[in-house]
């Protein structure tokens, strides 16, 4: 009855009869693709890596990853380093050793191009056509472009050759490898390998021996399957990458990136079962919008997987630095989308005029939202427990000729919340307090007008979610149990709302709620709490007063320096007398 259960059912089955080996926590790279591409450099990769160091490394970072443009004329199938990396891969991995990272690199390893002096000297390698030449997979896209062949992996001299150059690299201290375009070996083109009883799966044993030479080569490597069959029955990937490349802010519109999350969150019942997944690169930086930012950010923390982020540290604003961190570190489990299978509806017509006069029924009808608008995960801590809702929208907006609200309407039974208790919620990336859920404004003799729309919260059913603003665009709430005390309600310092907060404690004796944030020494950001029916007196953090700041629907915005890795804060409240 509940299709999303059984694709879990059923990762978990093949996890239990062929258990793959990944890390118990996910990775935290950076990689060069999309600030630098073919213009990378040692240099670059180590000026990003210092800074790094000093700002990503405590939230998870671990791995810094040279992507195509390390190799001799940029080949895909070239293992030797070019003119931009003069003191080699050894060197640089000493480098980054030195700094507490680990050094990655791209390559191609199934492939050949044109321009490798291989295809001279061993035509017979490559695959055939049916009258025995080489036959080209594809013109390769980038510099220096030519004709790409795919290596016969059947053949034992060509495993051998290729696990040669893969140990090369771990000779040279490279310590991740994303393997990209492996599916050319189980492509159609590449049914005519010279061992003919190795065919079981339409290749997909060829892309077992790859894989397997890989791991021996790189023993202790973690390996990123990009583009290949994920064969969770192998257990040879521990990294997954999950949908189509993401690429640069800005350029790539919003119907792209939709079907692109959409396809993250097809894949999301696989995390932390036959791997851990990578949706695709983390480019948070300019020329796009901030919106654009967050969007991208809140897919890849709520995948709950490997973040690989991809901008030039050394000129990222600090609005995108702000984005950046709250998105580390990973938080290690995935959402559930929860409209895959049965859609969410929302009414995305708006006719201001008739708003503005007070009108209600616009005379439209809801529609059915894209699957995988509605993103949620439940999140425990020691300390509390609450659900993320993450909502996306891509509607028109603002700049249409006629604007498009999306106006969501979620039952709760489809949240799993209990129409019998009370909610309040929090929007992480605007801050926004909402007090009660569901519910809405309430002017008198039930007068309504566009102004309504600041709450964010539309509507008065009260066993539905419900939610207006334009996108394309994403809120993130954080939904809790209302309680009868002064509670945290959320934090700016993560999008988990509250997993960076230890020991949060409500005293009613003293009036005291308390606790510990733990994130690095010098972040800045904000605890947001609701007072319930109860006066502030004072807040201290780290032993000083805080000067507390009003926030929206009665919250209490509390600011916070982190002097050191864990700051302690507490807040002193008087019940107010009824």
């Amino acid at each position: 009855s509940d299709p999303w259960q059984l694709l879990q059912t059923y990762a978990e089955a093949a996890c239990e009869q062929f258990p793959p080996q990944f890390p118990e926590t996910a990775p935290v790279s950076w990689c060069s693709w999309y600030p630098y591409r073919l213009s990378v450099s040692e240099d670059r990769l180590l000026a990003n890596a210092r800074i790094a160091v000093e700002r990503l490394k405590p939230l998870g970072l671990s791995i810094m990853q040279t992507d195509l443009g390390w190799e001799t004329q940029n080949l895909p199938s070239a293992f030797d380093e070019n003119e931009r990396f003069p003191h080699g891969l050894s060197w640089l991995a000493q480098q980054l050793d030195s700094l507490g990272l680990k050094l990655g690199v791209w390559k191609a390893p199934f492939t050949i191009s044109e321009f490798d002096p291989v295809c001279a000297e061993h035509p017979e390698w490559l695959i055939c056509d049916a009258n025995g030449a080489p036959l080209p997979y594809w013109t390769w896209f980038w510099e220096p472009h030519g004709k790409v062949f795919i290596l016969d992996l059947t053949q034992p001299e060509v495993r051998d050759f290729l696990r040669q150059r893969i140990a090369s690299l771990k000779m040279r201290g490279v310590r991740y490898l994303k393997a990209d375009f492996i599916g050319c070996v189980t492509h159609p083109l590449a049914k005519n390998r010279r061992d003919k009883t190795i065919v079981a799966g339409g290749g997909l044993e060829a892309a077992r021996l790859g894989a397997s030479l890989i791991r021996e080569a790189l023993p202790d490597a973690l390996l990123l399957n990009c583009g290949g069959p994920e064969m969770p029955g192998s257990g040879h990937w521990s990294l997954l990458y999950t949908c189509n490349d993401t690429g640069n802010t800005g350029f790539i519109g919003y119907p792209f990136q939709q079907t692109n999350f959409q396809a993250v969150a097809c894949h999301l019942f696989k995390n932390y079962r036959w791997g851990i997944l990578q949706p695709s690169c983390l480019c948070v930086g300019l020329p796009g919008s901030l919106e654009e930012a967050r969007l991208r950010a809140t897919v890849a923390f709520l995948a709950g997987g490997q973040v690989d982020i991809s901008d030039d540290l050394t000129t990222l604003p600090e609005d995108r630095w702000e984005i950046l961190t709250a998105t580390l570190p990973p938080l290690g489990i995935s959402a559930r989308p929860i409209d895959l299978f049965d859609p969410i509806c929302a009414d995305n017509s708006l006719d201001y005029t008739g708003t503005c006069q007070g009108k209600t029924d616009t005379g439209q009808k809801p529609v059915e939202l894209p699957a995988g608008s509605v993103w949620q995960v439940h999140v425990q801590s020691e300390w509390d427990e609450w659900d993320l809702i993450g909502l996306f929208s891509f509607s028109k907006g603002t700049s249409a000729p006629k604007p498009e609200i999306t106006r969501f309407s979620i039952p709760l039974a489809r949240l799993s919340l209990s129409q019998e208790e009370t909610y309040t919620a929090f929007e992480f990336w605007s801050g926004q307090y909402l007090d009660a859920v569901p519910g809405s404004r309430k002017n008198l003799s039930g007068y309504t007008h566009p102004g309504d729309y600041q709450e964010l919260k539309v509507g008065g059913e009260p066993n539905s979610l419900q939610v207006a603003f334009f996108g394309p665009g994403i809120k993130l709430l954080c939904v809790r149990k209302a309680r009868p005390h002064p509670w945290v309600v959320g934090t700016s310092f993560h999008q988990s709302c509250g997993t960076e907060l230890q020991q949060v404690t409500w005293d009613a004796a003293s009036g005291t709620l308390s606790g510990e944030l733990h994130r690095p020494r010098g972040e800045s950001g904000v605890i947001v709490i609701a007072p319930a029916d109860y006066e502030l007196i004072d807040v201290m953090v780290q032993q000083h007063k805080a000067q507390v700041r009003p926030g929206a629907n009665g919250s209490l915005t509390i600011p916070i320096t982190c002097a050191n890795s864990a700051t302690p804060w507490r807040a002193r409240f008087q019940q107010v007398l009824k």
